[in-house]
């Protein structure tokens, strides 16, 4: 099942500690989850970020994906949903929204 914006609202979405970029196998973005790097998770369970063409393609192959606020127009019409930018918190305020990290500011 998936909330307003495409993103998963089970409670099995996990964090992963997984960085998903050029690798040893010479694959990146969504030839890194395909290639298994993202270990004991299937690929439609996960969230993608990114803010950059090459990320369009792990794009294609996760359950959803976040374009960040200040990416190029390709990037945003190929996401599932859209947050602020990197400055403005946007991965983290995301991360909040889905219950995987506690997010606030201390006074």
């Amino acid at each position: 099942m998936a909330d307003d914006r495409g993103l998963p609202d089970d409670a099995a979405v996990r964090p992963q500690r997984t960085r998903l970029g050029r690798g040893d196998s010479g694959a990146h973005g969504g030839g890194s989850l395909l290639d298994g790097r993202l270990p004991s998770r299937a690929p439609e369970r996960a969230i993608a970020f990114g803010d950059m063409p090459i990320d369009i393609s792990m794009f294609a192959v996760v359950g959803a994906s976040v374009a960040m606020g200040d990416a190029p127009d390709e990037v945003l019409r190929a996401a599932t949903t859209e947050t602020a930018s990197v400055e403005d918190d946007g991965f983290a305020t995301t991360l909040a929204d889905l219950g995987l990290v506690p997010f606030g500011h201390s006074a």
